[in-house]
């Protein structure tokens, strides 16, 4: 039973815990701009195959450290595996293709300037355990159309974190309306900061 129960466990890491997917815009691999920034754990191969890469790490993905993915131009989408917990600074700054991302229900911590110039990125949602969102996290999205924080209690907000984000709606949970508004570094978003529809 324990050699089953082994395998079970393998084959779930592969699916959900080590592995990056993600696409681009020209149909070839992304090659992260700072491959060993990523918590300890090791690429041991990154492949594009019919229309999705993977990226595929040695142990269990914890954290997309700083600076990442900066500037990967290619980048179109990324679905982060389901243990990630931290995007660090500067993560995917100026990822100009970006457009989709998919943050796990584990994330905790977006650091200063993670998606900063994410100038195609149309809409982001911060899972419920989210507890932190870093000065100018999504700085200079000129191109979004829907923020949408899960948390009933407001992150710890960094100063600009939304600052020139065309002006989208921020959607939190409603009955934390209100906390939101009042909270420091999301007050300056009030107007624009509503229930979730």
């Amino acid at each position: 039973l324990r050699g089953i129960a082994d395998r079970i466990y393998a084959i779930a890491l592969t699916l959900t815990d080590n592995e990056i997917v993600y696409t681009s815009t020209d149909g070839n691999i992304v090659v992260p701009a700072y491959a060993d920034n990523f918590g300890g754990a090791r690429i041991i191969s990154n492949t594009y195959n019919d229309g999705k890469g993977v990226i595929v790490f040695d142990a269990p993905l914890y954290q997309v450290g700083n600076m990442a993915f900066a500037k990967c131009a290619t980048l179109a989408t990324i679905t982060l595996p389901e243990r990630c917990h931290t995007i660090g600074y500067w993560a995917f700054e100026e990822c100009t293709s970006l457009s989709s991302v998919t943050i796990p229900e584990s994330m905790t911590t977006i650091y200063n300037s993670a998606f900063s110039k994410c100038s195609s990125l149309t809409s982001i949602v911060f899972p419920s355990k989210v507890v932190s969102v870093g000065e100018s996290a999504l700085g200079n999205c000129t191109s979004l159309v829907s923020i949408k924080c899960m948390s009933a209690n407001p992150p710890m907000g960094g100063s600009n974190m939304f600052e020139n984000t065309n002006g989208c709606p921020i959607y939190v949970p409603t009955e934390s309306v209100d906390a939101y508004k009042a909270a420091e570094n999301w007050s300056g978003y009030d107007a624009r900061i509503q229930a979730i529809p």
